[in-house]
C-alpha cells in the first residue's frame, strides 16, 4: 500500500481550508486534520475524504447551498421579503399584496401552494353565478363546455377551465376574448370551426337575425 502524500496547510478543498494535523483515526489509523470551513466552523476530516472531493465544506453550509432563494419571488398574493434566520423548518418573511399585512410562512407551504395569502384576503368569495335554483346562462354553458370537452383531446386551454376555479377562469377568458352576452333574445354560445372545441378565438355570441314578415303577395284581377 503507498504512503499517503501529507496535505499542506492553507490547502483549500472547495469552502475547507487546511490547518493541522489532528492525529490519527482510532480505527484505520489514517491522519485526521483539522479544517476550517469558510462560515467560520472548524471540523476534524480524513484526508482520503477530502482528497476524494467527498466533502467540501460543513453540513450547515452544504444545505444553505441547496435551498432554493425564494426572495422576490410571488406565490399567489404573498411576496417574499426574505430568510428568517435560524428557523426550523425553513420559513420565509412574507408581505401580502391585498392588505399589507407580515406573514412567516414555512417554505413547503409556499412550494406546495398551501398559503397564498396571509389567511384574510385569500378567502375564497362566491362568484354568485351558480346560486340554488337561478344558474345563470355563463354558469349553464360553461357546465356543458367542460362536459363536451371530456371526449376530446383537450389542450392546454382546456385545462384552465376544469376543476376548481374552472368556471372562473371560463368566465374570464370569454369576457376577454368576445365580451358579455348581448342582450337581445335568441343569442347562442357557438363555437367558430364546428370541428375544434371550445376555446378563446374559437368561440363567439351568435345574434339571430331579425326575422322578415311575411308579406301576402296580392294579385290584380
Amino acid at each position: 500500500m503507498a504512503k499517503a502524500i501529507p496535505l499542506t496547510p492553507s490547502e483549500m478543498f472547495g469552502r475547507w481550508k487546511m490547518l493541522k494535523q489532528a492525529g490519527r483515526h482510532p480505527t484505520t489509523g489514517e491522519i485526521l486534520y483539522w479544517v476550517e470551513c469558510s462560515c467560520g466552523r472548524r471540523r476534524k476530516r480524513l484526508g482520503s475524504v477530502l482528497r476524494g472531493g467527498k466533502t467540501k465544506s460543513c453540513r450547515k453550509c452544504m444545505l444553505s447551498s441547496r435551498l432554493q432563494d425564494f426572495t422576490g419571488e410571488r406565490f399567489g398574493l404573498l411576496l417574499v421579503l426574505g430568510r428568517v434566520p435560524n428557523s426550523s423548518p425553513l420559513t420565509w418573511k412574507c408581505k401580502c399584496t391585498g392588505c399589507g399585512r407580515i406573514r412567516k410562512v414555512a417554505g413547503f407551504n409556499l412550494r406546495s401552494g398551501r398559503s397564498l395569502s396571509c389567511g384574510s384576503c385569500g378567502k375564497r368569495k362566491k362568484h354568485g353565478h351558480a346560486r340554488a335554483g337561478a344558474k345563470s346562462y355563463y354558469y349553464r354553458i360553461w357546465a356543458r363546455t367542460v362536459h363536451f370537452n371530456r371526449g376530446n383531446p383537450p389542450p392546454p386551454i382546456y385545462r384552465r377551465w376544469r376543476g376548481k376555479g374552472g368556471f372562473i377562469r371560463f368566465l374570464q377568458d370569454v369576457l376577454d376574448d368576445i365580451g358579455p352576452k348581448p342582450e337581445q333574445p335568441g343569442v347562442r354560445f357557438i363555437r367558430l370551426d364546428t370541428s375544434e372545441g371550445f376555446f378563446p378565438g374559437n368561440i363567439a355570441w351568435h345574434v339571430p337575425k331579425p326575422e322578415r314578415r311575411k308579406q301576402r303577395l296580392r294579385y290584380n284581377r
